[in-house]
């Protein structure tokens, strides 16, 4: 495989880049204005054209480029917790969007799982972030083939499950987005169950990304295979053991890439591809605007 960090004497600037997007997502936070996070987005992003353009295709940028695009889709990514009656914690992750309608992305069984644990007679909450949400009346399809879910986020829940929580919708400028070529480089992100702290009460629950490259796609999905000390220094696992389980939790977490100064959604993490280093995620060009899925057969 390919060296996966790429120096450049370009790195200050990108650092420089993170402490500005940090001010300017504490005050569109307080403002609760995602059109104008993602208009000055654009302004800082646009300053990175060049330095994308020394880039070969297939190389990695430079892991400050990566923290700055990480920082970006952390607003929009969001976990889901799943909790039974017998307290038994179940997570996953998802993207919130905005289309026709607003909604989140995640993976169909993510969903299966609550509807499993209801199915055998337990007391079943979902929550996005911590504000636990009437599942059922608001999944809006789903595809097992696919496994995609889409669930509406209807207005009166808008303030209390993304903007107080300090999230937003991610309002693409077209969609949906096509053309996902192998070795095209994408932003993973979601909140992977190893770095779950598990309470009486509550549990705590970390974001992370990582940086990769795709190696294969299908008409489907999308495959990336990841390098094991990449995720060691991305996660900062405690031992190797830890890595059997880093995959749980990052289910339905948006998979991103850069392109012309756009940041893409181009698909939903969904599934441990054979070995556990084979990541798949699902196109997300199946999702119409209204939230229903074109299903494949």
């Amino acid at each position: 495989m390919k060296d996966k960090i790429v120096s450049t004497e370009n790195s200050g600037i990108e650092e420089v880049m993170i402490e500005q997007l940090k001010l300017i997502m504490q005050e569109v936070i307080s403002n609760k204005d995602s059109n104008s996070l993602q208009e000055r987005l654009k302004c800082l992003i646009s300053c990175l054209q060049d330095y994308k353009n020394q880039l070969e295709k297939g190389t990695f940028r430079n892991s400050n480029y990566c923290k700055l695009l990480s920082r970006y889709i952390q607003l929009f990514t969001s976990p889901i917790v799943i909790v039974g009656d017998n307290k038994k914690v179940i997570s996953g992750s998802c993207v919130f969007i905005e289309l026709k309608e607003k909604f989140i992305i995640t993976n169909n069984h993510v969903v299966q799982a609550w509807k499993d644990l209801q199915k055998a007679g337990n007391k079943v909450s979902f929550q996005i972030g911590s504000i636990t949400i009437p599942l059922e009346s608001l999944i809006i399809d789903f595809d097992r083939d696919l496994d995609l879910a889409t669930i509406k986020i209807p207005i009166e829940y808008e303030d209390q499950i993304v903007y107080k929580q300090d999230k937003f919708f991610y309002k693409p400028a077209k969609w949906p987005y096509n053309n996902t070529t192998k070795d095209d480089i994408v932003t993973m992100a979601g909140y992977p169950g190893v770095l779950r702290e598990d309470n009486n009460d509550f549990s705590n629950i970390y974001y992370a990304s990582i940086c990769e490259s795709i190696e294969d796609v299908d008409k489907t999905k999308g495959v990336m295979v990841f390098d094991r000390d990449n995720w060691v220094k991305s996660l900062g696992l405690r031992s190797p053991s830890e890595l059997d389980k880093v995959g749980g939790g990052f289910s339905g977490g948006p998979v991103f890439r850069f392109v012309d100064g756009e940041v893409e959604l181009i698909g939903i993490v969904s599934e441990n591809g054979g070995s556990f280093f084979d990541i798949m995620f699902a196109f997300s060009s199946y999702i119409n605007k209204d939230g229903t899925i074109q299903h494949y057969s």
